[in-house]
């Protein structure tokens, strides 16, 4: 691995005091910085999509229903790439 020239986020980290006569080091030159990265993926987050089918009550009183996209059959249910990560975490890892 190498270091990024472009990092997301940079976190300074400062000496409070001297570790020899620990007097502040609050106005003191700096004598260097040292960078050290860490590269992590980001949190997974589930994103919940509401689908909100209609009905319609036509004049002569039938009521008729919109349709719902293909493939969602449940009020609740996982989408595919949810369906895919628990199958493989499920049979390929044994979790």
């Amino acid at each position: 691995m190498q270091l990024s020239d472009t990092p997301d986020r940079v976190v300074r980290h400062e000496p409070a005091c001297c570790s020899a006569c620990a007097a502040g080091l609050a106005d003191a030159a700096e004598a260097g910085v040292v960078r050290r990265q860490v590269t992590e993926v980001p949190e997974a987050r589930a994103e919940v999509t509401e689908h909100q089918v209609a009905g319609r009550r036509c004049s002569c009183g039938t009521v008729t229903w919109a349709d719902a996209p293909d493939g969602v059959t449940a009020p609740v249910q996982y989408g595919p790439r949810a369906a895919a990560i628990a199958a493989y975490l499920w049979h390929g890892q044994f979790l």
